[in-house]
């Protein structure tokens, strides 16, 4: 048994090196566990990347097939509506990027008699009409169906049988 200047017993030699060795063997064992849970967690991250890109790439394919498609706009004018309507309704049309332009007339009693519009939307479609709304039969409509299967997708002014 050796013993140091303070008097602590000191280990031999051959138990030195067995709690050296399995002290070794310990922390091999810790960095390979370490290790492989590492590579898991980075397996994990590209199967998480991978979904998200699958997963991006099919909505925006279901977005473009018109799954996501917006509402029908059905829009009518008449000689009851009102300039704040009119300015309402130009508001509303900008921020489904439509643009829509308009001159009213008006009488002295503040209805409307006359109206020309017109109408852009920021897939191609565009339009203008002008009428007298003195009739009170008389209406305008600006119509814009995305259903990819619509007859007629846009219509401004007297639609006939386009109004449902």
């Amino acid at each position: 048994m050796r013993v140091d200047r303070n008097g602590t017993i000191l280990r031999s030699c051959a138990t030195h090196l067995m709690l050296k060795s399995s002290y070794k063997k310990h922390i091999g064992r810790r960095v390979i566990r370490t290790k492989a849970l590492y590579l898991q967690s980075r397996k994990l991250k590209i199967m998480i990347k991978r979904f998200l890109t699958i997963a991006a790439f099919a909505v925006g394919m279901l977005a473009t097939t018109g799954l996501f498609a917006q509402d029908d706009i059905v829009i009518l004018i008449n000689n009851e509506t009102s300039r704040q309507q009119l300015f309402e309704l130009r508001q509303e049309l900008a921020a489904s990027n439509i643009n829509f332009l308009y001159t009213p007339e008006f009488n002295s009693e503040r209805k409307l008699t006359s109206i020309m519009v017109e109408v852009t939307t920021q897939d191609g479609y565009s339009g203008n009409y002008q009428t007298s709304l003195m009739d009170d039969n008389k209406k305008v409509y600006i119509i814009r169906k995305f259903a990819a299967d619509a007859d007629t997708p846009f219509c401004v002014g007297d639609c006939g049988d386009f109004v449902e």
